[in-house]
């Protein structure tokens, strides 16, 4: 098999304590905004696959798993499963199981007048939380990765202590803040949703083994985009263009972060910058190439891209298999491999990128 796993210590530093043998399945993915997770399954009887499955413990260690001899996956074990017959299951998750299981003890604010962009306030929760498990060998800290430039998105989120785990602030910012988070091995990536980590190869109709799709979204169309504040004010963005094609069609969004009870007001300036992004995904009525979720990769193609296969990177996707022949940017949310007997399947999941997105962020 390509993929194999093998058993390490808490942070998958130093030797292997041992390589699991007997595998008959090995599924692991990479994903954007959440956890990654790996499986391996078999069956064994061998004495030292035996001892090394009797001395492993969840959480303490972690499962590593190499694909033609290079490190891929890695992240503490979170079930073991064992029977009589030798058959086994393994379970992880990537390092993002320790700031899920990590509470916010301190205060961060990024409030007016001292908002900053939304990266900076997370790598600040993740540095001052995170601390204290590198002591034990976590491991995150050493492979965060921060990515701010001129136009990443800013936040006036408070993160107060004991209000809940550091993944949890995470989680906010994605949803909230533009945020994107990914992890691979033991790099922890925080960048702009608006921006990529690298710009992969163009993609086209034969690199997929699933049909592409072309639709057009009449719904999400705006001319008028307006962003509401909390006190009589918006940020309003108006795409004179389109008003004579189709006439004043108008969206009111909400501000970032206005469901929060902690969150400042936001600034006009926040709003006119919200007002102005929504704008840009808008106008005209968004037409997009659709990707099916969890299409797999023609296997050619996988050997081809794969030091690309990290989410937030970015593909120049090309079809012209519909009645409309298009090309649009399009952003890799998860990848996932799966190993049997039966050869290696590699399927992802990509979404179209926002407008404006910057195709390689440049640290100022």
């Amino acid at each position: 098999m390509r993929n194999q796993a093998f058993i390490y210590d808490r942070g998958s530093s130093g030797a292997a304590l041992g390589k699991i043998d007997g595998q008959v399945r090995v599924k692991w993915n990479r994903q954007r905004d959440t956890f990654s997770e790996a499986e391996v399954i078999g069956r064994t009887t061998a004495p030292d696959c035996c001892s090394l499955m009797e001395r492993t413990r969840s959480v303490r260690h972690e499962l590593v798993i190499e694909r033609d001899g290079k490190r891929v996956w890695e992240g503490p074990i979170t079930g073991i499963s064992l029977e009589k017959d030798g058959a086994y299951k393994i379970s992880a998750r990537d390092l993002l199981f320790f700031p899920n299981r990590t509470v916010v003890k301190n205060t961060y604010s990024s409030a007016y007048p001292a908002i900053r962009h939304v990266t900076e306030h997370a790598e600040e929760v993740i540095r001052g939380e995170m601390a204290a498990g590198e002591a034990y060998g976590f491991n995150v800290l050493p492979g965060l990765e921060v990515y701010t430039n001129a136009e990443t998105s800013n936040t006036s989120a408070i993160t107060k202590p004991y209000s809940g785990y550091v993944w949890d602030m995470l989680d906010s910012l994605a949803q909230r803040s533009s945020l994107d988070y990914v992890v691979v091995n033991r790099r922890l990536i925080l960048i702009d949703t608006h921006q990529f980590i690298a710009m992969g190869r163009r993609l086209v109709d034969a690199d997929f083994l699933d049909g592409l799709r072309v639709t057009e979204y009449g719904v999400e169309l705006a001319v008028g985009n307006y962003v509401s504040g909390t006190e009589g004010n918006a940020g309003v963005v108006i795409t004179e263009e389109g008003l004579d094609y189709y006439g004043p069609i108008e969206l009111l969004a909400a501000s970032y972060g206005s469901g929060s009870d902690d969150a400042e007001p936001p600034t006009q300036e926040e709003l006119d910058d919200q007002a102005l992004r929504n704008a840009r995904s808008r106008y005209p009525a968004p037409v997009v190439l659709k990707v099916p979720e969890n299409s797999q990769l023609a296997p050619s193609t996988v050997d081809d891209i794969f030091d690309w296969l990290i989410p937030t990177t970015g593909f120049p996707v090309y079809s012209d298999a519909t009645c409309r022949e298009i090309e649009q940017i399009q952003k890799l949310d998860k990848v996932s491999f799966e190993e049997t007997a039966d050869g290696e399947k590699v399927s992802v999941t990509l979404s179209s990128a926002p407008i404006g997105s910057d195709i390689v962020p440049e640290d100022e």
